[in-house]
């Protein structure tokens, strides 16, 4: 298994997770022996859009290792990737994870939160993300997903200088910055992030799609559809 275990994290570490699904998939009687590769296919699943792939793994990752609790957060998360949201946020808490949940648990319910407009509530997710988990860079930029949302715009730069002082390469914050230059009117600032971001992670929507609307906004639609067709390519 420690063989399957290192490819796969190169092949996320090198932004191919469908190369990682396809991999994973190719061995599915060997990795549902496997609890952690199990429930990694199952968020490549959801994270790529395959719900029922994922619905289907699940009942075997159940019936194999029985219901642990992250089976929650995934179910969760397939009914958000459903819009879904009252759903998703209700299974979440059928689930009582302790005084502490597990930051994952927090980020999910933190970002469907958002989702649904209740941004007082986020509100009050995010601080308790950054008292339990104050070094985490996932909730820093949870925090800075936040602050754009209240338009909060120097205040989440600060914080994404923060963490790209510390991770130069972190996708999410390079991500929000130029969502933060885009807000502010720096489209060459924000086109020459998402380029750079893009160069490295060619199959990161998100970038494509606000490259798309950056390029629109300067009124260079040609380049729009090139970036928007790129999106159609990889998905």
């Amino acid at each position: 298994m420690g063989a399957i275990h290192l490819l796969v994290e190169i092949y996320l570490k090198t932004n191919k997770p469908r190369a990682a699904i396809s991999f994973l998939e190719n061995r599915k009687r060997i990795i549902i022996n496997s609890l952690n590769l199990s429930l990694k296919l199952a968020q490549l699943y959801i994270d790529d859009n395959k719900l029922l792939s994922a619905e289907q793994l699940i009942d075997l990752i159940k019936s194999k290792h029985g219901d642990v609790p992250i089976i929650t957060m995934l179910k969760a998360g397939i009914e958000k990737q459903r819009n879904r949201l009252d759903s998703a946020l209700s299974i979440l808490k059928s689930k009582d994870f302790g005084k502490k949940p597990p930051i994952a648990y927090l980020l999910l319910r933190g970002e469907i939160e958002l989702l649904s407009g209740d941004v007082e509530q986020a509100q009050k997710t995010a601080n308790i993300i950054l008292n339990q988990f104050p070094d985490e860079t996932d909730g820093l930029n949870f925090r800075v997903a936040l602050d754009i949302r209240k338009n909060k715009h120097s205040e989440a730069l600060k914080r994404v200088n923060t963490i790209l002082a510390r991770e130069p390469g972190n996708t999410m914050a390079r991500f929000n910055r130029a969502l933060i230059l885009k807000s502010q009117n720096e489209l060459d600032l924000a086109i020459s992030e998402l380029k750079s971001l893009i160069n490295e992670k060619p199959q990161h929507t998100p970038s494509l799609l606000l490259l798309a609307r950056s390029e629109a906004q300067r009124s260079n639609h040609s380049d729009a559809l090139s970036w928007i067709n790129r999106i159609f390519v990889y998905n």
